[in-house]
């Protein structure tokens, strides 16, 4: 995570690659962790943990820089970890709360309020992070970014 905030571009790009790739993949690929422990990490377990040491906003800001490939790694990025609803494992699960107007997306005549990894993407103005994406002249970058909106109900 420490190295998405480098001042150099390439070396956020590798690190928001390293944290997309971490988001979907049950296991870390870094030096310095145990492989039995590794080995037991669920991807939400990494999604949160990601989330935990402050990964998101790093990647929400490397959507608004005027580099393409950081704004395709930190869209795809996003688009993995925007998955996961609750921030603890949950898989995506989210509040509905019918007839109340409380959250970014409505879904099955119910208003969803975001929790975990998608109400810190919400919250860090990632939605308008990645509607500045979906506008790009670049379709991996639409894309991705466009995914990442309907992973958080924000696609309307």
């Amino acid at each position: 995570v420490k190295l998405a905030t480098s001042e150099s571009q390439s070396v956020q790009i590798e690190a928001i690659a390293a944290l997309a790739n971490l988001a979907v993949n049950g296991t870390w690929s870094i030096h310095g962790f145990n492989l039995a422990d590794a080995l037991t990490r669920s991807a939400d377990d990494n999604e949160a943990q990601i989330a935990t040491l402050g990964g998101l906003k790093p990647i929400i800001a490397a959507a608004t820089a005027d580099n393409r490939e950081l704004q395709s790694q930190a869209a795809r990025a996003l688009r993995n970890l925007s998955v996961n609803g609750s921030g603890q494992g949950g898989g995506g699960v989210q509040r509905c709360v019918p007839g109340t107007h409380v959250g970014v997306g409505v879904r099955d005549r119910c208003v969803c309020k975001p929790e975990g990894n998608k109400k810190i993407i919400v919250d860090l103005d990632g939605v308008e992070a990645l509607r500045g994406l979906v506008k790009l002249d670049d379709d991996r970058i639409r894309q991705q970014a466009y995914r990442a909106l309907v992973n958080l109900g924000a696609d309307e």
